[in-house]
């Protein structure tokens, strides 16, 4: 039988009974341990660390990350890898997959408000990240602030995705979905500021270099959000020049207009939709409409963004075509459209 000497009573009492065996001299485990063998502290960083029971003590470290640091623990987890497995740096990625997906919805639930609550605990927001040194590390392993931004990497993720079965794709975007679906409108907001602010940081030169990429990847995708009546104006142009473009922008006229020509080098933007004003904007005339817009938009970023559209992006477009020599015609309205095509 195990036993252990009471240092209260000098009395041996089996480990089985020890515990309640304190009770009687109306002292914890904790304390009598306090009293006995010392607090425990992180061999790591000196922090006080969690008691455990009278006969373990306390723990070593007194977090996951102090448990990382420490090389007596590093060297022990790869001595058991090279004993079991041949390897110091061994990982089941499969298990570890396996396990994740095997949480219920509860266990899943429990997590994300684990995380939440000590990101809000330790910074403040509950959805906290370092991200000034994730780019520190990223630019020190990969040469560029975002791994996605190397080839090698993409090149994998892709391969990965394209991999799985039409099923899993289908799992995944539904998945993807629901997390969106699930989200509130406020949280929308707070999700679709922390981009635009993170694109605001951004230099010039990067946000050319991402209006860009999109670009090429809408090209490739044939991704253009374009509306039913455009496409319908693009069918009726190819009916009469079949090398008609959907979706171009060249260095002569640097945004993506709506049709493009390349036989008679000749650009068309489809207007039609209110935000464009139904008409060039002329800041003498339409300084009545202009006013009413600027009202609206106090309550409403819709017509912030037309305001932007009408009186900034239209202009500007218009300007750079007169300044480069481009053939450029713009429709505000379907019928507009159809009868110039008529002419042709």
């Amino acid at each position: 039988m195990n036993e252990t000497i009471c240092r209260i009573c000098n009395q041996p009492i089996s480990n089985r009974l020890f515990k309640k065996h304190l009770e009687q001299h109306n002292i914890s485990q904790q304390t009598y341990y306090d009293m006995y063998f010392g607090k425990g502290v992180c061999e790591v960083c000196g922090k006080p660390t969690n008691f455990k029971d009278i006969f373990k003590g306390y723990n070593k470290y007194c977090s996951r990350s102090c448990l990382n640091k420490s090389t007596i623990h590093s060297n022990s987890v790869k001595t058991t890898k090279i004993i079991r497995y041949g390897t110091p740096t061994y990982n089941n990625p499969n298990k570890t997959s396996e396990s994740l997906l095997n949480r219920t919805d509860d266990e899943k639930q429990k997590s994300i408000l684990k995380r939440k609550s000590t990101c809000q605990a330790k910074y403040g927001d509950e959805t906290y990240n370092n991200s000034k040194k994730y780019k520190e590390t990223c630019l020190k392993v990969y040469g560029t602030t975002s791994p996605f931004a190397v080839e090698s990497v993409k090149q994998k993720i892709s391969d990965k995705y394209y991999a799985k079965s039409d099923e899993e794709k289908k799992a995944i975007y539904a998945k993807r979905q629901a997390t969106f679906d699930s989200k509130t409108e406020e949280e929308m907001k707070i999700i679709g500021q922390k981009h635009r602010d993170a694109y605001m940081l951004k230099s010039d030169k990067e946000k050319a270099e991402i209006k860009h990429k999109s670009y090429l990847t809408k090209k490739k995708n044939h991704s253009f959000k374009v509306s039913k009546t455009e496409d319908l104006c693009y069918e009726q142009l190819l009916s009469i020049y079949p090398d008609a473009k959907h979706g171009y922008k060249s260095t002569k006229y640097p945004f993506v207009c709506d049709l493009y020509i390349p036989s008679k080098d000749i650009y068309i933007e489809l207007n039609f939709h209110w935000t464009h004003g139904l008409h060039p904007y002329n800041k003498k005339n339409d300084s009545k409409k202009l006013t009413e817009w600027i009202e609206k938009s106090k309550t409403s970023k819709y017509f912030e963004n037309a305001i932007h559209t009408w009186t900034v992006r239209d202009t500007h477009k218009l300007k750079v075509a007169k300044r480069n020599k481009v053939q450029l015609f713009v429709f505000y309205t379907k019928s507009e459209f159809d009868t110039w095509l008529s002419m042709q």
